[in-house]
């Protein structure tokens, strides 16, 4: 195969030797089978045609020969047939005949017995859990592989396939499976599969038990969008295997095709095993034409899968103990040929595996107490843990990776787990089964945050005091915070600084590596060292305290000082040269450096210490580039991690350190580039915030954006608001934003602008519930530009409550607030109108009875107000209050309407501020009016 474009038998256990040797959960293994490896034991499509004829009766056999004698070749045959049988016998009598012929390769039934076993489901499912099965080589070989592979790294199995034989081989091997038949559109989603503490086996043309199987071209071939969504997910960052399927043009294999085209994004590699060595073969009738030359797509020619992992090469191994659940890794790993590469950790990069060996780094002095507060536990036989807790950057996952392989090489009497990225989540039943299958249990978990309300409520099964259950954990401190109380069990040790040690050992570990740069490494260990204490301590010193990294942020200080900024520099020109898409709406191209970006501006402007969950979701991620959620997992966070060190805090995406954060603004706005990346932010914000697919707390701190920057006086506000406006057109709620942010950056097209969405009013999906929050926006505009009149009737519509009958406290004090500004504005301009005499201080009065003295007070800001007048107002009633204001400005609200050509035809010549009222309510009007 010297030159082939293809590769051939030992090209693929090649391959698969390094999917083995993988650990921690980046990528998976997603195996696929047809029926070619099936067959060994069971009917091919020949004999199950056959057996379909069999099935109908004699008088509709002309018919059926008929059909197939149309029909071109063995597959499209077996289809054929299925479909008569379908329609001259039904689908039960066709599940029947499935069901028979995957009972002939079950031992534990007579041939006597097949029939009456075959119209029985319940029996057929207990033949599954008990029964003898013939295995063919493949399963049984491949079964031994996907045992020996990390948790982390074994994915779903998907199949076409009806039998129980995969689950079988699995079962043998130790690994308990989760049957998922799929045989209409799916019925649960990637939660769901996620949840499974087993391995997930997806039979997508349905399952041998159930009365729904899919056979012929018409049902095969149906759209099936949930099934093509799920796929979508599975298939990020996983290495597909597929082995006995032709790839023939069902539902599967389009959604293949669709995905690959994408592969660039989601990080998806197909693995191809075709049995046949001609590559016209494998072409003919299939889709793998459209997949040869496309990325990431790997084709291996003359592939027997009954041989792939046959006993010749080391890829299964079986280990001496039970096999960890479903993504969980066993500790400690085997030694694999890995080259440790130090500076990426040192740079700012997540730990590796091969980082937590010892010697590779020191154990500072907070690991060393993790380690010893955990051998207490241990000691106790489990009841409790310890979670290392701190900012981000201070070393917490290095110190749970150096302490968990430790205690996994020093206590051989306990099980160590270590939980990957998207385990299922933990519950009683799942943790009494572990320790009844390893007795005891260490779980080791980072972002324990995440597991916490999990933790709370099993705590009735690890927390008793010699439970044999025990967990080393990591978590932000600010996020576990919330915690510690109720998971008394769990010990808390600080990761927040470095001592002197700590300092002098770091230096050595870096001069030994030659991590230094040759300015820095010129200078005795011992200087340095000071160097890096020092700028530790002056962090802690200068309030920097729990919320800002002193460990990275003091390396970041000593290894680059003032070359921070060419750091950041060549980084943001690298990852510029990673294009992802074209978001059409922007006319702009993104890259993976804007991403970087985006993530950046959040983390500056809304969270910059990552410790209240504010920074950018996967969800945001993607929606900057126009692609689907899912893909965010793929190429922008595989590319990010390996070059730009990102972290994570709970969900969120973070730079290492808010001091790169802060960095790559500065840069972002010397280039000009900060007013795009912010509208790229401001645009997915507004694009989720628009689709409703997911929950606020993913979308609000990029959607607000605008909000936030514009507090600063930023003009990168403008450009932020842009973004929500152009994802969301049909939307109120982001051209409100836009328009305060025109006003408090003093630029004069806000009228005009606000006069157009004024026309227009009704035409926004959100007009019901954001129009009172427009009408006090422009009512601010005017009163801005000399308009105090208009404003002020602008204002007391705000408090009509049939613009929204849901109005709050919150939107009665922002109406009440502008009328307040725009009369007392007016009241300055003329003294004619007596009727205006009092209305400011009745308003401030309406207000304090809302939000109080303190917040009202806040909110109104700097306006005169005259304290005789606020006397008057103070003891009367609210129903008084109320009636004054209607009294004094009903005429301003009818001239406003008319004035602005405001879109609200509901709106007749009396006010109804009843809600107003209601809200106002004081002790006062229990006894009346006495003012």
């Amino acid at each position: 195969m010297a030159g082939s474009a293809y590769g051939d038998l030992d090209d693929l256990r090649t391959r698969l030797l390094v999917v083995k040797q993988q650990a921690g959960g980046a990528r998976r293994l997603v195996p696929v089978f047809g029926s070619g490896l099936s067959n060994q034991v069971l009917p091919d499509v020949r004999e199950l045609t056959r057996a379909f004829r069999e099935a109908i009766p004699t008088y509709g056999h002309q018919k059926f020969d008929e059909g197939l004698a149309r029909a071109g070749s063995t597959v499209e045959q077996y289809q054929v047939a299925a479909q008569r049988v379908e329609l001259a016998a039904g689908s039960t009598q066709l599940c029947e005949v499935v069901r028979r012929a995957v009972l002939g390769a079950c031992e534990s039934v007579r041939s006597d017995q097949i029939a009456d076993f075959a119209s029985d489901e319940a029996e057929c499912r207990n033949q599954v859990s008990t029964g003898r099965w013939r295995l063919p080589d493949g399963y049984r070989r491949f079964a031994e592989f996907f045992a020996c592979l990390d948790g982390g790294v074994r994915g779903p199995i998907i199949t076409t396939n009806f039998d129980p034989l995969i689950e079988v081989a699995l079962r043998e091997v130790g690994l308990h499976t989760a049957i998922l038949p799929m045989a209409g559109d799916v019925l649960f989603d990637q939660h769901q599969l996620r949840v499974s503490t087993d391995q997930p086996v997806l039979h997508i043309h349905g399952y041998w038990t159930l009365n729904l199987t899919l056979h012929s071209a018409f049902r095969l071939t149906q759209p099936r969008p949930g099934l093509s969504r799920l796929l979508d997910d599975l298939l990020v960052c996983s290495d597909v295997l597929v082995l006995g399927y032709a790839g023939w043009q069902d539902s599967f294999m389009k959604t293949l095709v669709e995905h690959m085209d994408r592969a660039e994004y989601s990080a998806v590699e197909v693995l191809w095993a075709a049995y046949s060595n001609n590559v016209d073969s494998v072409r003919e009738g299939s889709l793998i034409t459209k997949l040869l030359e496309r990325p990431r797509f790997q084709l291996y020619l003359g592939i027997d899968g009954h041989e792939l992992f046959a006993d010749a090469i080391p890829l299964a191994e079986l280990p001496s103990r039970p096999q960890p659940p479903n993504r969980y890794t066993l500790l400690p790993l085997k030694k694999d040929d890995v080259r440790h590469n130090p500076a990426r950790f040192a740079d700012g990069h997540q730990p590796d595996w091969p980082d937590a060996e010892p010697g590779a780094w020191p154990m500072l002095a907070a690991a060393t107490e993790l380690h010893q507060r955990l051998g207490s536990v241990l000691d106790a036989d489990g009841g409790g843990g310890v979670v290392a807790s701190g900012p981000l950057g201070e070393g917490k996952s290095l110190a749970l990776r150096q302490v968990a392989l430790l205690t996994a090489r020093e206590r051989p009497n306990w099980t160590v787990l270590w939980r990957e990225s998207g385990a299922p989540p933990l519950n009683a039943s799942w943790l009494h089964q572990q320790r009844e299958r390893y007795g005891r249990v260490l779980i080791c978990a980072d972002e324990a945050d995440l597991l916490a309300v999990a933790l709370r409520v099993t705590q009735s099964e690890w927390g008793k005091p010699g439970s044999n259950l025990a967990s080393l954990l990591a978590s932000h401190d600010r996020l576990w915070r919330a915690h510690r109380i109720v998971l008394g069990p769990i010990a808390e040790v600080e990761f927040h600084g470095i001592t002197r040690e700590d300092a002098q050992a770091i230096t050595g570990a870096w001069l030994a590596k030659g991590l230094l740069p040759s300015a820095v490494a010129q200078n005795a260990a011992e200087e340095i060292a000071e160097h890096l204490s020092a700028a530790a301590g002056a962090m802690i010193k200068h309030g920097c305290n729990s919320t800002a990294s002193t460990l990275f942020g003091a390396v970041l200080q000593v290894r680059h000082g003032d070359r921070l900024g060419d750091r950041v520099g060549e980084l943001l020109a690298k990852l510029a040269m990673v294009p992802l898409s074209t978001v059409q709406r922007l006319h702009s191209s993104v890259s993976v450096g804007d991403i970087f970006g985006g993530i950046c501006v959040l983390q500056e402007a809304q969270d910059p210490d990552g410790n209240l969950g504010h920074g950018a979701s996967r969800p945001v991620l993607a929606a900057m580039a126009d692609l689907e959620a899912g893909l965010a997992n793929g190429t922008i966070l595989e590319v990010l991690g390996r070059e730009a060190a990102v972290t994570f805090a709970g969900n969120r995406v973070y730079s290492r350190h808010p001091a790169i954060a802060h960095e790559v603004v500065e840069q972002l706005r010397a280039q000009g580039e900060l007013g795009r990346i912010c509208k790229l932010v401001g645009y997915a914000g507004g694009r989720l915030h628009a689709s409703g697919e997911v929950s606020p707390p993913e979308y609000q701190p990029a959607y607000l954006l605008a909000k936030k920057l514009i507090q600063a006086r930023r003009k990168e506000a403008r450009d932020a608001a842009a973004g929500a406006v152009a994802a969301a057109p049909d939307l109120l709620q982001p051209k409100v934003t836009m328009l305060s942010v025109l006003r408090r950056l003093g630029d004069d097209t806000d009228e005009t602008a606000a006069r157009e969405v004024a026309r227009r009013l009704s035409r926004f999906r959100d007009a019901y519930s954001d129009t009172e929050g427009f009408l006090v926006e422009f009512s601010h505009i005017l009163r801005r530009h000399g308009q105090p009149q208009t404003a002020a009737g602008l204002a007391v519509l705000g408090l009509d409550n049939r613009i929204n009958t849901r109005i709050g406290d919150r939107r009665l004090g922002y109406a009440l607030v502008a009328l307040i500004h725009a009369v007392v504005a007016l009241r300055t301009q003329t003294s004619a109108d007596g009727k205006l005499d009092d209305i400011p201080e009745v308003a401030y009065e309406l207000l304090v009875r809302i939000e109080g003295e303190v917040d009202a007070a806040r909110h109104l800001g700097s306006c005169p107000l005259d304290s005789e007048k606020r006397g008057r107002a103070r003891p009367r009633a609210a129903g008084t209050l109320v009636k004054e204001l209607h009294q004094g400005l009903s005429s301003y609200a009818l001239k406003a309407l008319s004035d602005t050509s405001l879109d609200l035809t509901f709106v007749g010549s009396q006010l109804d501020m009843g809600e107003l009222e209601r809200r106002a309510r004081h002790p006062i009007d229990l006894a009346g009016d006495f003012g």
